[in-house]
This record gives C-alpha cells, sequence and structure tokens, in this order.
C-alpha cells in the first residue's frame, strides 16, 4: 500500500494478492512472537526479533525464493522506517538526564561499534568480490 496526499493507493492486483499479502504479514509477525517466546524461554542473550528473523531467513532458504508479497510488504516497511525511530527518539527525550549524565561511555560505544561494523562489513565485501584476495604464486 503506497499513501499519496493522504489517500491510500493498493498495489496488489487482486484479492488473492492482498491475502497473499497479509499473509505474509502474518507470518513475519508470528515469527517475531515466536522469536520472542524462544529468547524470553531459554535466557538466552539475543533478542527475539532477530531470532524471528533467522527463522525468516531458514523459511526463505527453504523455499529457494522471495515472495513478491513478501518483497512488496518489505519495501512497503522500509519506505517508512523512519517512523521506527520515533519511540527511540521520545525514549531518549524522556531520559535525556541520564543520557548527559553517561555521554562518554555511549559515545564512545557508538564510535567503536560503527568502527567495527565498517570493518567488517568492508572485509565481508572483499570477501565477496573478491578484491582483497591475494593470488598464490
Amino acid at each position: 500500500m503506497d499513501l499519496r496526499g493522504g489517500v491510500a493507493h493498493h498495489r496488489c492486483t487482486s484479492s488473492r494478492d492482498g491475502l497473499a499479502m497479509l499473509n505474509w504479514i502474518a507470518i513475519v509477525l508470528g515469527l517475531q512472537l515466536v522469536g520472542e517466546l524462544v529468547a524470553t524461554l531459554s535466557g538466552l542473550p539475543i533478542p527475539g526479533p532477530v531470532l524471528g528473523m533467522v527463522a525468516l531467513l531458514a523459511l526463505l532458504l527453504k523455499l529457494g525464493r522471495l515472495p513478491a508479497e513478501l518483497d512488496q510488504l518489505a519495501s512497503a516497511l522500509l519506505r517508512h522506517l523512519y517512523l521506527y525511530y520515533l519511540p527511540a527518539t521520545v525514549g531518549v527525550t524522556a531520559h535525556i538526564g541520564l543520557v548527559t549524565t553517561e555521554l562518554v561511555p555511549i559515545l564512545v560505544s557508538v564510535v567503536v561499534s560503527s568502527t567495527l561494523a565498517m570493518v567488517v562489513a568492508g572485509h565481508v565485501v572483499q570477501h565477496m568480490t573478491g578484491e582483497g584476495a591475494t593470488d598464490a604464486v
């Protein structure tokens, strides 16, 4: 669904496509719930939504393809990704005193984790493209 000027424009060509997309919404939310349950009951230090995404990846690998309805759902969610940061922004604003007290550890963790993520991503890209590989003589 696309929102233009407050009017919903549906991209599904039939009610069958719409039902298939609703099924994928239910599957994605169900996998997130399963991940949350596994994380809570097992005591794993991994967030439930991450476990749900791993389960979704396993499902997609089993299918061997990306269903068009799931692609549409993902595109719609990504188009409005900025909305998912609103609760975090409100939370930071509500606890601004704590943030200012712990500003140095927060900044250090952000710089270190961002640098580490960029280094790892660079190595992964080099490995996948073969650009970082040296020829053995």
